[in-house]
């Protein structure tokens, strides 16, 4: 992980920009899934399978430092009660929102093993409740309704874009039928709307809206068993607005100071932090006498600065002893 760090020359303050991502995109980090909502579910079988972990190219002949999700999924037979087993990343986000509202629905994913004939790669779950009250849920399954199986494994991933709204099929399993397209299931079954863990499945362990795999009954077993493989992106489109999911490594935090005060015999330093998590131990003031680029040698003010605050929002408080410094807050990793 990348440390990022506030500089500025002692007497002026020197705020640093932010970076933020391309509209439209949202970087689901690894360690930080909860900040966007999102969530991990993880059933581990009795033999220790079962997990969601963080790979990088050139993992999968992909590009060297490309991060991606690999989903384990464990077995059926091995987890209690037997078909409850699910390796997913999950979100209320949608919950609410009718089918008809999503208008976008794809995946670059990659499938390594499983058991049977019939296991897919990672991929949507979804749970909605019709008019009438009763819970349903979907599935989509990649390699199905002509879209050929093209398994992978860690020197080559195989990865595959698909479309979901209309490439494979989504299995209803609660009345036991598929439908070709997103727009058939809707027709089939009604402008249904995103719930959260239907009461009708209590082996359903995800929320509304997951991706990665997910046993909720013995009929869908087989699409998930053993189940491993890679995603690297997905999107989701809700009323013509399409949202591109980067699945990536923890991103670096970035540190701003947003102002410099004088109360005598100390200065006060305010400064951010966009990872909210963060403590007072996370941070030092460092000092410099030189700026030789890269070269630049700094190393903790003494005595050492007193940080206070919390939620993002921090102070730095010391007395200046040297003579024109530069200073920065370091963040350890």
């Amino acid at each position: 992980m990348r440390i990022r760090s506030g500089m500025f020359l002692a007497g002026c303050g020197l705020a640093l920009s932010i970076t933020a991502a391309s509209a439209g995109t949202v970087d689901l980090n690894y360690d930080s899934l909860g900040a966007n909502g999102w969530n991990k579910v993880i059933t581990v079988d009795s033999s220790g399978r079962g997990g969601i972990y963080l790979r990088f190219g050139t993992y999968g002949g992909e590009p060297a430092g490309d991060p991606m999700f690999m989903f384990t999924e464990g077995n059926s037979g091995r987890v209690t009660p037997a078909n409850s087993a699910w390796s997913a990343i999950t979100t209320t986000n949608y919950n609410g929102l009718t089918l008809s509202r999503i208008t976008a629905l794809s995946m670059r994913t990659s499938g390594f093993e499983g058991s049977g004939a019939d296991w897919q790669p990672p991929h949507f779950i979804v749970s909605f409740v019709n008019s009438g009250g009763n819970t349903r849920c979907a599935e989509w399954l990649p390699w199905t309704d002509g879209i050929p199986r093209t398994p992978g494994n860690s020197g080559a991933a195989n990865f595959n874009t698909y479309d979901a709204m209309v490439d494979g099929s989504w299995l209803c399993a609660w009345v036991g039928a598929t439908y070709n397209t997103w727009a058939d299931m809707i027709t089939a079954l009604g402008d249904c709307t995103i719930v959260a863990k239907p009461p009708g499945y209590g082996n359903w362990l995800g929320d509304g809206f997951s991706v990665g795999f997910g046993m909720y009954d013995s009929s869908n077993a087989k699409y998930n068993n053993d189940g491993r493989g890679l995603v690297d992106w997905f999107d989701v489109g809700i009323d013509g607005t399409t949202t591109r999911f980067m699945l990536a490594e923890q991103a670096a935090a970035v540190v701003q100071i947003t102002k410099i005060s004088w109360s005598s015999p100390n200065v006060v330093i305010d400064f951010t932090s966009s990872d909210l998590a963060d403590t007072t131990a996370k941070f030092t003031l460092q000092q410099a006498g030189t700026l030789v680029n890269t070269a630049t040698v700094f190393v903790d003010v003494i005595p050492v600065a007193t940080i206070t605050g919390s939620a993002g929002s921090f102070q730095a408080t010391f007395a200046p002893t040297a003579n024109l410094q530069f200073y920065r807050i370091n963040r350890a990793p």
